[in-house]
C-alpha cells in the first residue's frame, strides 16, 4: 500500500498538466493501468518513469518542475539572457520578450552599429529584471553564432544558464520569416510561466545541458542534415573530440536559439575562436563555420555529459528527449512517394533518378556493412586479410592519379593488384565485388513503378549516380531486375561530374538542353540530391528517404541500429532489411509511421518483429547443433510448428545442416506428466504451482479434458464448484483426487503406453536436442524420465532450473539468456515471454496424447481449439513474414549467417519496443491469445496482459 500511496502521490502533482493532454495522448490512462500493474515489480520510481517515458516527456525525476520554484522567489544562479540584433527595428519585439523573465538577469547584447550600441544603452534602462546590461558591437561575420562564442565569451563562462536569442529574418528565403521567429521566441521566452518552467527544469535535473525549441514545421527534414558543412563539422568534432558520424541525422536547435547550462557548452568557449575565423557575410544559406557550429550545440553538451531536451509546441511546458527532425513534415508533404512523384512530374520536360538506395537497395544498412561482408568473403575464398583497408587505400590513390575525380572500379583494382601483389588475385576480387552487388540489389518498387510511368508518358528519364562502378553493370542490374530502360545513364567515374560537387547539375543541364526550371530530379541524398539541385536552380526534387535515413529521422524508428560498439556485417544485414521494409511503408503507407510506429499487418509484424528474433535463435541454435554432433532435433509443439519451418530454410544454405534430422514433435506438460503416473505420490507433481480457480477447472487443465472428465463424474456438484487455490490446499486436492486413482492410473497407463510407441516410431539414432522457447526446461525432463533417453535442449531463454539438467550429462541452452533468475525483469524472452508464444502457435490446440484410431492407428488429442486457432489465419500470416525475413538473410549470405555475429538484445529491439507500447499493433491486439489453464486464468489476451498499444 505504501508503494501505491507514494506512486498515486507523484502521479497527482502531474495531474493538472497531464490532464490537458489527455485527448492528445489517449494513452495515458493506458500506461498508467500499465504501472499500476507492474509498480510491485517496478516500484514506484520506475513505474513512475516508466509512466512519463511512454508519454514521450522528459520529466526526469519525480518532482514536479512547476513545483521547484514559487514564481517570484529569487534564485540563486547566475542566469544570462545573450541577444544578437543586426535588426534594429525588432527590438520592440524582443523587449516585450525579455519582460517576460521572473528572475533577475545578466543581459549581453551584440550589434553591429555604433549607434544601436548607444540606443540600446538608453531603451534596456527600463528592462527591470536586468541586473546588468553589456552592450557591444562587434564585426559583421558568423552572424549570431561568433558575437556569442568569441565577444561574450567571459562573461558567458561566468553564468550558470544562459538563453540565446537573435534577431532572427532569414530574408534569404525571400520574406522575413517572422512566424518561425515568434515561433522560438514563444518557446523560450513566450510567458513568465514559460521562462520560469525552463529554468526550474534546468534546477530540478542536473544532468540537463541544453534545451530548444522543436524544430519549426516549415523547415524541411533535410536540414538535419550536415548538408555543406560536413568538412568544417566534422573538423570541429575533431578538436572538441567529439565522435560525429557526418552522413547521419543530427538534433540541433534549427536557428539557433536555446537556453543552456555554460558548463555544458565550455568546450566550445575553449576554442578560443576569433571573428577572423568566421567569413564575410554574404548572404550565405550553408557551409559555413556558423551552420557547422549550430549544428555542434547539442552534440557538444552529450559528450560533456549532459542530456538535451526538445521543448514541444503548444502552450502547456512539455519536453521530449529528441526532436523529430522534420519527420512529420516529410510525410505530410512527399509520401506516400507515388502521389508526389505523380504531382510534381506533370510538367517537366526531363526527369532524373538517382540509383543507389533510390532506385535500387541492397539489403545492408549501409555501404560500410556490404563492404564488410565482402571482406569476410574475401578472407575465407582467398585468405586475403585488411581487404576493406587495402581497398580503400587502392581507391584514394586511384582518385589522386584522376585528378581528384572518382576512378571506376576497374581502376581500383588495378591499384589494389600492385599493393598486394597479385594481379590475377585483383581481378578476381574486382569480379567478386561486381558479382556480389549484381546479386544482392533489388528494386524499389514504388520508385521503379514511378519511372515507368514517366516513361510511359513519354518523359526524358535518366540516371544520376556518384558511383565508382561502369555505366554497363548499373544498367545490367536495372535490365535484370525489369527496370525500364533509362535514355542515359551519368555516373560520375565515367563523366567526372558530381552531384555533390555540383559539377553534375551544371554540365548535365548543358548536355540535355534543358533548362533547370523544366527539369525535376528524384534522390536521397539530402545534399547531393535535394539541397544542391534547388541551389541550382531546380525545383524542389522529390526526396526519398533512404531505409538508413528512416532509423535516424523517425522518432519511433530510432536506435534500431544501437548498439555497443560498431554494428558487425551480420547486424547491418539484419538491420538492414528491416529498415527496408520500414522504406517500404514509408513509400506506400506513410501513415503507418507519421504518428509513431503501426504494425497492423500480421506480415510486416512478423517480417520486422519476429524475423531477426527467430533468425538470430536459430543460426545460434545451428552454430551449436554443428559443435555438439547433435543428429536429431525434436521441435517441440506447439511453437515447433514454425521453428520447424525456418529451421528447413537453414537447412538449405548449410551444407552441415542437411544430414540432421529434424521433427515437429508432440509433447507438453500435462500431456508427459498424465504418462508419467506411476505411483500415487506423481499425483502431487500434477498440482504443483499455482492455480485459483473451482475444481472442475483444476481437474480438467491439470488432468486434460478425457481424464478429467472420468475423474469428475466421481465427484459431487458442490466439490466441482469449490474454489480452490494452491498451492495453499495442494494436500486436499491431492486427497480429493487419489480416490479415483485406480482410473487415474489405468488411464496413465494407456497414455504412457501410446507415447512411447510415438516415440519408438522415430527409430532415433544418434545425440538429440529438444527445441522450445523455455524456460524451466520441464518437458525436457519429463521425456527424459518417461523414455530413459538423454535429451539436450536448445531454448531462447532458460531460467536456472534448466541448468540442473547438467547433472544428468546433458545441457539445456538459451540464446537470450542462459540460466536466468526467474525474477529478471529487464531479460526481454523472460519478462515478454507471452508475446513470443502468442505467435510462435500451431493450428491445433494444446496436446494431450494420442487415443487409438480405426486400425490401431495413433491418432494426437488436442486441447479444444482456443481463439488462437479459430484466428489461426492471422497467425500463419505473420509467420509467413517471419520466414520471409530468414530467407532474405539466407540468400545473400547462405552459411556464412552462422559465421557471423549478432548481439541477442540488438534482435530483440523490436519486440521489446511492441511490449513496451513503443510500437503499436493495433487490430492485430484481438489475435495475440495464450492458454494459460495450469494456473486457472484460462486464455490471456497477451495485449491486455502486457497493456500494449
Amino acid at each position: 500500500m505504501q508503494a501505491f500511496s507514494t506512486f498515486k502521490r507523484r502521479a497527482g502533482r502531474l495531474r493538472s498538466t497531464i490532464l490537458l493532454m489527455t485527448d492528445r495522448h489517449g494513452g495515458f490512462w493506458r500506461l498508467l493501468r500499465y504501472s499500476l500493474v507492474r509498480i510491485r515489480e517496478l516500484g514506484p520510481a520506475s513505474a513512475y518513469r516508466a509512466m512519463i517515458a511512454g508519454l514521450g516527456w522528459n520529466i526526469l525525476s519525480s518532482q514536479s518542475v512547476a513545483h521547484h520554484i514559487a514564481l517570484g522567489q529569487p534564485l540563486s544562479r547566475r542566469i544570462g539572457i545573450n541577444v544578437h540584433v543586426f535588426y534594429i527595428d525588432l527590438w520592440d519585439e524582443i523587449e516585450a520578450y525579455l519582460r517576460n523573465v521572473p528572475f533577475p538577469y545578466t543581459l549581453l547584447i551584440s550589434v553591429i552599429h555604433e549607434g544601436d550600441q548607444q540606443y540600446l544603452l538608453g531603451r534596456t534602462k527600463e528592462l527591470t529584471s536586468a541586473s546588468r546590461v553589456v552592450v557591444k558591437k562587434v564585426e559583421n561575420r558568423g552572424r549570431d553564432i561568433a558575437p556569442f562564442l568569441v565577444s561574450f565569451r567571459e562573461e558567458i563562462l561566468g553564468l550558470d544558464y544562459i538563453c540565446h536569442i537573435h534577431t532572427k529574418k532569414s530574408l534569404f528565403t525571400g520574406r522575413d520569416q517572422k512566424e518561425w521567429r515568434r515561433y522560438l521566441f514563444d518557446a523560450l521566452l513566450g510567458s513568465q510561466e514559460r521562462v520560469h518552467s525552463i529554468l526550474c527544469h534546468l534546477e530540478q535535473d542536473g544532468q540537463l545541458g541544453i534545451l530548444y525549441p522543436e524544430t519549426f514545421h516549415a523547415i524541411p527534414y533535410w536540414g538535419h542534415g550536415w548538408l555543406s558543412n560536413k568538412a568544417i563539422g566534422a573538423a570541429l568534432a575533431q578538436r572538441l573530440s567529439i565522435s560525429v558520424d557526418t552522413q547521419r541525422y543530427v538534433d540541433y536547435p534549427a536557428g539557433s536559439m536555446f537556453w543552456a547550462r555554460t558548463s555544458a557548452l565550455s568546450s566550445l568557449f575553449s576554442l578560443d575562436l576569433k571573428f577572423e575565423d568566421f567569413p564575410d557575410e554574404a548572404g550565405q544559406k550553408d557551409g559555413t563555420l556558423q551552420h557547422a557550429i549550430e549544428r555542434l550545440f547539442v552534440l557538444q553538451a552529450v559528450a560533456s555529459g549532459y542530456q538535451y531536451a526538445v521543448v514541444l509546441d503548444g502552450t502547456e511546458y512539455r519536453t521530449s528527449s529528441s526532436s523529430s527532425r522534420g519527420s512529420d513534415g516529410y510525410f505530410r508533404h512527399w509520401a506516400p512517394f507515388g502521389r508526389a512523384f505523380d504531382t510534381k512530374s506533370r510538367d517537366a520536360r526531363l526527369i532524373s533518378f538517382d540509383v543507389f538506395d533510390t532506385l535500387l537497395l541492397r539489403p545492408f544498412l549501409t555501404p560500410e556493412g556490404a563492404r564488410r561482408y565482402l571482406e569476410a568473403r574475401v578472407h575465407r575464398l582467398f585468405d586475403l586479410g585488411n581487404f576493406c583497408s587495402v581497398r580503400r587505400e587502392a581507391e584514394i590513390e586511384a582518385v589522386r592519379l584522376n585528378g581528384g575525380s572518382d576512378a571506376t572500379l576497374e581502376d581500383i583494382y588495378k591499384l589494389l593488384g600492385g599493393l598486394i601483389k597479385d594481379d590475377q588475385l585483383a581481378a578476381k576480387l574486382c569480379a567478386l565485388e561486381l558479382q556480389s552487388e549484381e546479386d544482392m540489389l533489388r528494386e524499389r518498387p514504388v520508385v521503379a513503378a514511378a519511372l515507368r510511368r514517366a516513361i510511359g508518358a513519354g518523359t526524358r528519364v535518366i540516371g544520376v549516380s556518384d558511383m565508382y562502378l561502369p555505366g554497363r553493370a548499373i544498367e545490367k542490374i536495372l535490365s535484370g531486375l525489369g527496370v525500364a530502360p533509362l535514355a542515359r545513364l551519368y555516373v560520375s567515374s565515367e563523366t567526372h561530374w558530381r552531384k555533390d560537387q555540383g559539377t553534375a547539375w551544371k554540365e548535365i543541364a548543358r548536355v540535355e538542353g534543358v533548362a533547370p526550371a523544366n527539369w525535376l530530379h528524384v534522390g536521397d541524398n539530402e545534399h547531393s540530391d535535394i539541397q544542391l539541385p534547388q541551389e541550382f536552380g531546380l525545383p524542389h526534387p522529390v526526396p526519398v528517404l533512404r531505409p538508413s535515413a528512416l532509423l535516424d529521422l523517425v522518432p519511433s524508428l530510432r536506435g534500431l541500429d544501437s548498439t555497443q560498439g560498431a554494428l558487425s556485417w551480420l547486424e547491418d544485414l539484419c538491420i538492414g532489411l528491416v529498415a527496408n521494409r520500414f522504406a517500404l511503408l514509408a513509400d506506400t503507407k506513410p501513415e503507418k509511421l507519421s504518428g509513431g510506429c503501426l504494425l497492423d499487418d500480421p506480415v510486416d509484424l512478423g517480417y520486422t518483429v519476429y524475423g531477426p528474433v527467430v533468425f538470430a535463435f536459430l543460426a545460434w541454435m545451428s552454430s551449436r547443433v554443428i559443435e555438439d554432433g547433435i543428429r536429431n532435433l525434436l521441435f517441440l509443439s506447439r511453437e515447433g510448428h514454425l521453428l520447424t519451418k525456418a529451421f528447413e530454410l537453414f537447412a538449405e544454405y548449410v551444407p552441415e545442416l542437411g544430414s540432421v534430422r529434424r521433427e515437429y514433435f508432440l509433447a507438453s506438460r500435462l500431456g508427459c506428466q498424465i504418462a508419467g503416473i506411476e505411483r500415487p505420490a506423481d499425483l502431487e507433481k500434477l498440482f504443483g504451482g499455482r492455480f485459483k480457480g473451482d475444481f472442475e477447472t483444476l481437474v480438467r487443465a491439470r488432468l486434460g479434458e478425457a481424464l478429467g472428465g472420468v475423474v469428475l463424474r466421481e465427484l459431487s456438484q458442490a466439490v466441482k464448484k469449490a474454489r480452490v487455490e494452491l498451492p495453499a490446499v495442494k494436500r486436499e486436492v491431492c486427497a480429493t483426487v487419489s480416490k479415483v486413482y485406480e482410473r487415474i492410473q489405468a488411464h496413465a497407463r494407456d497414455a504412457r503406453g501410446t507415447y512411447l510407441e510415438y516415440w519408438s516410431s522415430f527409430h532415433l539414432q544418434g545425440a538429440s536436442a529438444v527445441v522450445d522457447v523455455g524456460f524451466n526446461g520441464t518437458i525436457q525432463k519429463l521425456l527424459m524420465e518417461l523414455t530413459n533417453e538423454r535429451l539436450h535442449g536448445y531454448y531462447f531463454a532458460t531460467t536456472e532450473r534448466a541448468s540442473e539438467h547438467s547433472s544428468k550429462g546433458v545441457f539445456a541452452k538459451g540464446y537470450y539468456g542462459d540460466a536466468l533468475n526467474e525474477r529478471d525483469t529487464e531479460n526481454v524472452m523472460l519478462r515478454y515471454n507471452l508475446l513470443l508464444e502468442s505467435v510462435l502457435t500451431a493450428p491445433s490446440g494444446q496436446f494431450q496424447g494420442f487415443a487409438r484410431a480405426s486400425g490401431d492407428a495413433l491418432s494426437p488429442v488436442y486441447r479444444t481449439d482456443g481463439i488462437s486457432q479459430r484466428e489461426f489465419h492471422v497467425l500463419d500470416q505473420c509467420h509467413s513474414g517471419i520466414l520471409a525475413y530468414i530467407k532474405d538473410v539466407l540468400k545473400v549470405v547462405g552459411a556464412d549467417a552462422l559465421r557471423g555475429s549478432v548481439k541477442p538484445q540488438f534482435m530483440s529491439e523490436g519486440l521489446r519496443r511492441v511490449a513496451t507500447g513503443e510500437w503499436s499493433i493495433g487490430s492485430l491486439r484481438q489475435f495475440l491469445y495464450v492458454e494459460d489453464d495450469y494456473t486457472g486464468m484460462g486464455e490471456i489476451n497477451v495485449a491486455d496482459y502486457y497493456s500494449l498499444s
